[in-house]
Order: C-alpha cells, then structure tokens, then sequence
C-alpha cells in the first residue's frame, strides 16, 4: 500500500487559484501537499499555519473535508472494491472502518 503524502496548512497571502478556485488573501488551505506548499510560500503567495487541526495525524485532511475524488483516492490506497461506484457517505463510512481496523 502507498504512504499518504505529508500535507500542511496555508494561510493565502495573495490571491492564487488551486483546483480551480480563487484563493484570497486571509483564506486557510488545509491538506496541501508539502511541494505544492514550498512552492506557494516560495513565491510569497502563502504561509505556513502553525499547526494544522488534526488531532493525532497533523498530514491528513478529515474525511468530511474531502472531495469526492480525494476520498476515492484515499478509497484506492486503502484497497477498497467498489469505491468507484460509492457516494460520499459510502466512501467516508468504508475509510472509517478500514481506519478503525488499523488499515492505514
């Protein structure tokens, strides 16, 4: 299984768009991925958050924050059949048990 790509918190300095939406300056980004991150800070677009709100796991988005696709990426690495066909509470319930059952 692959590992999860470390992920951290942005807060927008100057306006940037990212998934095909306008980021401004003040807005919190969470769950970026760390090159993408560099990047951005890089380039005076962003900074760092402290920390981000996860408790336990500070590189993962939460679930109910997730896009549809993310979750069924996060579906495919934790090798869930079906998650293709699954809506998101589907998705999110299927995560969750593979999580709680130290699938990770």
């Amino acid at each position: 299984m692959s590992k999860k790509k470390r992920t951290v918190g942005l807060e927008c300095t100057s306006a940037f768009m990212a998934a095909g939406d306008m980021i401004t300056p003040g807005q919190e980004v969470h769950g970026v991925p760390v090159d993408d991150a560099d990047n951005l800070v890089r380039r005076g677009k962003a900074k760092l958050l402290a920390t981000e709100p996860e408790a336990g796991d500070a590189d993962a988005t939460p679930l109910k924050d997730m896009t549809v696709d993310e979750l069924k990426a996060e579906a495919k690495e934790h090798e869930i059949d079906g998650a293709d066909k699954m809506k998101e509470a589907e998705l999110i319930a299927a995560i969750e048990a593979v999580e709680g059952e130290g699938g990770e």
